[in-house]
């Protein structure tokens, strides 16, 4: 065996000898310094050594790294002319200046789009610029190559110059004054509708005792009609709220029918319409029945001691 081989053989054998629980990253650096040194005193220089070596070298890395390495971060993502047009930032003439709304709505649905994609501030002149074609993008042109003009460019600079240019002060005064009025407007009716909301749920459904009178009934129905439209309660809450409110006699009414109706067969009541209906049926029944039997009831005679015991008035 030459020299060339002995020599390697003696560097391998010190790799794969490393100590698993020492850094590996160190080890490698240690042996590597060691086999330049011996190279450097024994004067060998051959390329399949070292090439040999490399490949020991990579393997052993390869041996001792973690078996699950997280993935790689995504890259970051490149906003260009085409993203900007896909999400819907349109491009800007400048050639209505009469319209100075056109460049309001432009320049805040620029802000918009780039603050949706996550761009850099300082990277909104840059896009927004390549989003100005024809007289806009002369005016840009001329007011870059101004001395008064940061390089480079900040948005906030970007947004002052532009409307400088395209939306007039007083315009821009009347907008802000929209807008205000428009936020306390807004802030008006949402302190309307909660106290709408609060007032909604202090309203409780009226109680009713169930007298012999179909016509209070039908009253007090509407009435919690009333509350169920301003509460906008659910149909199929309505019936169980409404034998909720009965009390005394309707209570005891409604035992009576729903007893009934389980014992027929029958399925539930399924509206409070139902339920008048079925209200009104029994006290026109029982009315009728009354009216029966007060014709049919035998005459009552009177005692007195001023007339007979067979008396009739």
């Amino acid at each position: 065996m030459c020299l060339m081989e002995i020599n390697f053989q003696m560097v391998k054998i010190e790799l794969f000898a490393i100590d698993p629980t020492t850094n590996v990253n160190s080890n490698l650096r240690n042996t590597s310094a060691d086999l330049e040194a011996f190279l450097a005193f024994d004067g060998v220089t051959t390329f399949k050594f070292k090439s040999q070596l490399d490949v020991y070298l990579e393997e052993l890395k390869i041996a001792n790294a973690p078996m699950f390495q997280p993935p790689p971060p995504p890259p970051p993502c490149v906003v260009t002319y085409k993203t900007l047009r896909d999400n819907g930032a349109e491009i800007f003439l400048g050639d209505r200046i009469a319209e100075p709304q056109n460049a309001w709505d432009w320049i805040e649905q620029i802000a918009r789009v780039l603050e949706d994609l996550d761009v850099p501030i300082g990277n909104y002149p840059r896009l927004a610029s390549q989003l100005l074609h024809k007289e806009a993008y002369e005016w840009w042109k001329r007011t870059d190559e101004r001395a008064d003009t940061p390089k480079p460019w900040t948005w906030a600079h970007f947004e002052w110059a532009f409307k400088q240019e395209y939306i007039p002060k007083r315009f821009s005064k009347e907008r802000r004054e929209l807008v205000a009025a428009q936020e306390k407007l807004k802030m008006e009716v949402e302190l309307m509708m909660k106290q709408i909301k609060e007032l909604t749920n202090s309203v409780e459904i009226p109680t009713f005792e169930g007298r012999n009178d179909p016509e209070k009934f039908s009253k007090w129905l509407a009435k919690v009609e009333d509350v169920f439209t301003l509460k906008d309660m659910p149909k199929d809450k309505k019936v169980k709220l409404v034998v909720a409110k009965f009390q005394r006699h309707a209570s005891t009414w409604w035992a009576s029918v729903a007893s009934k109706r389980k014992l027929q067969g029958k399925a539930k009541v399924p509206s409070k319409e139902g339920i008048q209906e079925t209200f009104e049926f029994y006290y026109k029944t029982r009315e009728r029945l009354e009216k029966r039997r007060n014709q049919n009831s035998p005459i009552h005679l009177p005692t007195s001691t001023q007339h007979g015991p067979y008396y009739v008035p």
